[in-house]
């Protein structure tokens, strides 16, 4: 992943954000980074999701497939979740990443869900780590 435009492009959204934008580093910030593999596979040689965090700032990032998008970031419970896609075109987010403290994540696509949608299955598994 390329911690640089993660890091960037968060900062620009905190930026947009406020009045008086105000210059920093990646130092002034914590951010953590995690990379995510197939959760049926045993090696690390193969990663498919990589997610960024701001915890401080509740903002992130995902690449996938060489695509990166902003997100929200939140804890809920014991597990951190990534919304993201889409989220300024129509306000709501696409999909969304949830991480628990094992390492296990899922992915779910909210695009096909509708007002009477109760649940959503996971559509993905990833095993993930932190690489920071």
């Amino acid at each position: 992943m390329n911690k640089f435009l993660i890091l960037t492009a968060v900062l620009a959204l905190q930026s947009c954000a406020t009045n008086e934008p105000e210059p920093q580093t990646a130092d002034d910030q914590n951010i953590e980074y995690f990379e995510c593999k197939d959760f049926a596979k045993v090696y690390w040689d193969n990663i498919i999701v990589k997610l960024a965090a701001v915890p401080d700032e509740k903002t992130g990032g995902v690449l996938v497939a060489g695509v990166e998008y902003l997100a929200i970031y939140t804890v809920e419970g014991i597990e951190r979740i990534w919304l993201f896609g889409d989220l300024f075109e129509n306000g709501q987010p696409s999909y969304f990443i949830s991480l628990k403290p094992n390492g296990t994540a899922h992915y779910f696509d909210l695009t096909e869900a509708s007002p009477e949608t109760v649940t959503v299955q996971s559509s993905a598994t990833f095993e993930c780590r932190p690489t920071n």
